[in-house]
């Protein structure tokens, strides 16, 4: 790799990870109501910067107006789980800001911050491995029997919480975190997007295993600063015999699910991103 200037924006992310929690040791109100979205923020920017220092490109170099439609997706991609939250009750927020529309902003600034955060990490983990060599075949398209009975069974997945009891469906997170993978992904190829299941059809899973990976990072980071912040989330864990086993405030088996939420994150950004002729492709060249 030939020499490249460390980017600006990765000494402010540096900067502010490390200024956001001496900050929040010494009980700034500010930092105590919006540490979450604050050190999300920072973070971005870090792995953003170093991404662009290994690759020559990043997200934000590319196109930082791109970064900010992701980001404006993000906020209505994580409001759709919230919504199966209030079905299932996996997780309650605490120590939220008893104003409204701080609560909002708190809210509208984390929720932003998830799809980018994890699309920047799976392209910095992309950077850091080996190069492989092209796929040694193309993939035919999906056939229409496995297009339909990919689209059924996520739509079984997803609809599965609300059509059973409310006593036996807040234990279908995992449909949950799988479900919009098997829905979504066949239609992006059949629009002529970035889709998975050709990708491994193909005999190429670097994208995938990229992004499982980095589910798995931002799992650890989102849970290692939720702990710290005083406006955090705590979970109802649904099976008593594994709640009591936790990292941070997650019961230990609740880490299975990022890495799926990771994939489920790209191929709904890669959908929503045909609005506006971008794309969730996390290892373009530039």
């Amino acid at each position: 790799m030939s020499y490249r200037p460390i980017p600006i924006w990765t000494w402010i992310g540096l900067g502010g990870l490390v200024t956001t929690e001496i900050l929040l040791l010494r009980e700034v109100w500010f930092v105590t109501r919006y540490f979450t979205p604050l050190v999300w923020s920072f973070y971005i920017l870090f792995a953003d910067g170093l991404t662009a220092r290994r690759k020559g490109s990043s997200p934000f170099s590319r196109n930082p107006l791109e970064c900010l439609a992701v980001a404006l997706a993000s906020i209505g991609i994580w409001y759709i789980f919230e919504g199966y939250n209030l079905r299932m009750d996996g997780w309650r927020y605490v120590g939220l800001p008893e104003v409204y529309w701080h609560r909002l902003i708190g809210y509208f600034w984390s929720f932003a911050t998830i799809a980018p955060g994890v699309l920047v990490t799976a392209e910095l983990i992309d950077s850091v491995l080996p190069r492989a060599a092209p796929a040694p075949r193309p993939a035919g398209p999906l056939s229409r029997g496995w297009f339909r009975l990919s689209l059924a069974l996520g739509a079984i997945c997803l609809i599965a919480p609300f059509v059973l009891p409310r006593e036996v469906g807040r234990y279908l997170w995992a449909p949950v975190w799988a479900g919009l993978i098997f829905l979504i992904d066949p239609i992006n190829e059949r629009l002529g997007r970035t889709s998975l299941m050709r990708e491994v059809r193909a005999g190429d899973t670097r994208r995938l295993w990229t992004l499982l990976a980095a589910g798995l990072v931002c799992g650890i980071l989102w849970e290692f600063w939720n702990y710290w912040a005083h406006a955090k989330w705590i979970y109802t864990f649904p099976f008593p015999w594994l709640r009591d086993a936790k990292l941070f405030e997650m019961p230990i088996a609740g880490f299975l699910g990022f890495p799926p939420f990771a994939v489920e994150l790209f191929v709904m950004v890669e959908l929503l991103s045909a609005l506006w002729r971008g794309s969730a492709d996390i290892q373009r060249r530039h």
